[in-house]
């Protein structure tokens, strides 16, 4: 009988997380309400590995005070030239540069290129993880690419640089449609509850300074304080 008992809590406990998590899944993002879930594949050499946005950060206690989760595309020619010629040397010298998700690695053009708003927040975001990430920062990357080449191309570019934080593949648009994602790139700001507290496009200094302020804030850090070094060239006043 006590057998019996157990099996059917946990049968109810299974169907009860399977409909929870259908109804995160179903949800669609805005600023104040519970970030929607989604379960996503690495980009690069963990292809072969997902990511659960809930079991591997909202549901665990302490697992961060801000996690920002960017969608990023390389699709636009102009993006797509400059992470060519960002891993141009590192083809150059030899090294291995080829990744899971695709075997093909375009040439690099040769040419000056100027900074697309992809590179740019690529950069911003980078910065702000090297600067809070000890200070209980998060960053996701997702690639809303579905264009293999374009992906390994940007998977290239992150092994090179060694980016610390995980790099997803939203092959599916599933993560872009739940996210509200029209144009690219947009960043999503969740905090320590679980909610959305910003959702942003814009990377330009101004922007950049407020999303700084913002993530601050939520971190529990002096808004009047110097930048980070790695901020400050970024987002220094012009």
């Amino acid at each position: 009988m006590r057998k019996k008992f157990l099996l059917t809590f946990l049968l109810l406990e299974l169907v009860s997380f399977y409909v929870a998590s259908q109804l995160r899944a179903a949800e669609t993002a805005a600023e104040g309400v519970k970030a929607p879930d989604f379960t996503l594949q690495f980009a690069g050499k963990k292809a072969n590995q997902t990511l659960s946005l809930y079991e591997s950060y909202l549901d665990k206690e302490g697992a961060f005070k801000v996690l920002a989760i960017a969608f990023l595309s390389a699709s636009d020619p102009q993006t797509f030239k400059e992470f060519e010629l960002l891993t141009a040397p590192e083809a150059a010298s030899g090294e291995n540069t080829q990744d899971a998700v695709s075997d093909a690695q375009p040439a690099a053009p040769k040419g000056p290129v100027k900074n697309s708003d992809t590179l740019k927040s690529l950069k911003l975001l980078t910065a702000l993880y090297a600067s809070y990430h000890e200070k209980g920062f998060e960053l996701l990357i997702i690639l809303a690419d579905k264009d293999l080449t374009k992906v390994a191309v940007f998977t290239s570019l992150a092994e090179k640089k060694k980016y610390a934080f995980p790099l997803l593949w939203d092959r599916h648009g599933i993560a872009k449609s739940r996210y509200k994602v029209d144009d690219m790139p947009k960043v999503t700001l969740i905090g320590a509850d679980g909610k959305i507290f910003k959702m942003q496009n814009d990377f330009n200094q101004p922007a950049g300074r407020e999303l700084n302020a913002m993530i601050r804030k939520n971190l529990g850090l002096p808004l009047d304080a110097a930048l980070p070094p790695a901020l400050e060239e970024i987002l220094k006043n012009k």
